[in-house]
Order: structure tokens, then sequence, then C-alpha cells
């Protein structure tokens, strides 16, 4: 009824650094342990909608007067017929550390891929989770097209067996070549080569594949005139009706 601590245990002792002796008798107020007071009316008032609270963030205060991140959670109950709160106190202070790591994280991925030319998917269980604009034009879609699709339709269907048996490999521990070479079929229907390399990444507190994509669609067609052109050649000297030779030249 008037907010005075009737007792706490040791972890209390250790988390806000009062004694027992010198938290009973006092109010939370009057230890100073809410940083801000709105939180405490708001706790007040949720507990008497409700009756209980959980996981409650607020910032707390020790006693040295160090500040850290609070989870409560609080219930009314009945003893010797009053009705006093139960507080559960957690200190969060390095799990939201964390996640504001991860934000972070996060956001220079974002940034960073939002401003190379070469495309970058992130996939979740093999859907899209991300994609930056460069991967975006290679494929034909917006975003909003493909976000949760599965990327397996958009490999070309003879090379689907060749990015499954590469995953069963690299799951079983098998260190492979970090690139490698598949068709796509992006929205125009016309496959294109893109030569891709994958990497294990968190994205938004889950695992995800972190997958860089490049089109060398015209570093394919070169290659092909290439090889056919050297076919040709070869071909013609085999099969010419005259005596031909090849011959390394002197030196000078």
């Amino acid at each position: 009824a008037d907010g005075v601590v009737l007792d706490v245990n040791d972890a209390y002792e250790r988390l806000f650094g009062w004694s027992r002796e010198e938290a009973i008798g006092q109010s939370t107020a009057a230890l100073r342990v809410w940083v801000d007071p709105e939180d405490r009316a708001r706790l007040q008032q949720q507990l008497a909608q409700r009756g209980r609270v959980i996981d409650f963030e607020s910032k707390a205060r020790r006693k040295s007067g160090e500040l850290f991140d609070s989870l409560l959670s609080s219930e009314v109950i009945e003893e010797g017929g009053e009705r006093i709160v139960l507080v559960i106190v957690l200190d969060i202070t390095e799990r939201k550390r964390a996640e504001e790591a991860l934000r972070q994280s996060e956001q220079r991925y974002r940034t960073l891929a939002a401003t190379m030319v070469e495309g970058i998917l992130i996939l979740q269980e093999g859907r899209f989770a991300y994609a930056n604009p460069g991967a975006l034009e290679l494929i034909g879609h917006a975003f909003e097209e493909i976000r949760g699709r599965e990327f397996a339709p958009f490999i070309h269907p003879e090379d689907r067996e060749l990015v499954r048996e590469r995953h069963r490999r690299r799951t079983a521990g098998e260190v492979l070549e970090p690139r490698y070479d598949i068709r796509i079929l992006p929205r125009s229907g016309e496959p294109r080569w893109v030569q891709i390399a994958n990497e294990r990444v968190d994205w938004e507190g889950r695992p995800a594949v972190l997958t860089l994509i490049s089109d060398i669609t015209e570093r394919k067609a070169a290659e092909q005139a290439l090889r056919a052109s050297e076919e040709r050649f070869a071909k013609l000297f085999r099969e010419a009706p005259e005596a031909m030779t090849l011959v390394r030249a002197a030196d000078g």
C-alpha cells in the first residue's frame, strides 16, 4: 500500500548494492532505483489493471549510481491478509548491448550493400530476407515481389542439383571453393550466368546466408566464343589437305 520494501534476497543485494538492512523499510523512490519516475507510474498502473506485469523493461540505478537495463516481472499476491507486490528483476544490460551491436552491424550491412554494384542477397531458410539494388536489377524484381519467396525457383533447373549438393557438403563440414558459377532465371526468362559466394551470418537475430552474386554472362559468352574459335582452328589444321606444321620461331 505504501511502496515500502518488506524484504529482498541475496541476489537483490548483489544487483543493486543495497544490503537487506538498508533496503527494508525504505521505498523504491527513496532508494532511487527508478531512473525514470514515469516507468514506476506505468508499472503501478499496469499492476492495478491486471494484477501482474511480465517483462517490463526500464532503466534502473544501483546504490553506486551506476545505471543498468532491467527486466521486471511483478505480481500482486496475498500474504497475512495484506496485498503485497512480488518483483523479480533481471539485469539485461549485456543483452541490450548485444542487440544494439547486432542492430548496428546489420545497419552497416545494409549501407554497404545498398552502395555496392555487386548483388547481395540475405537468405533465411532458403528464402529472400534482403536483396540490395544490384541483386534486384539482376533478378528483375522489386524486393516486395520476392520477399519471403524461395530462391530455388530462380536457379536454372540444370543447376539446382549443384546448389543442393554444395549446400549438403558444406553443412557436413567440407571446405569448398568459395565461388562457383550457376545460371539464374531472371524475370525476363533469359538465363544469366552468375558467380556466387556464400557466407553464414546472423540477420535480425536469426541464422542466415549472405550470398554475393555477380553477373558473368558476357564473360561466359566470350569464353564460349574463344572455345569455338579454337575448335574451328584445330579442325581446319587437322583436316586441311595441304601439309601444315607449327614451329617455334627462332629468337631474334
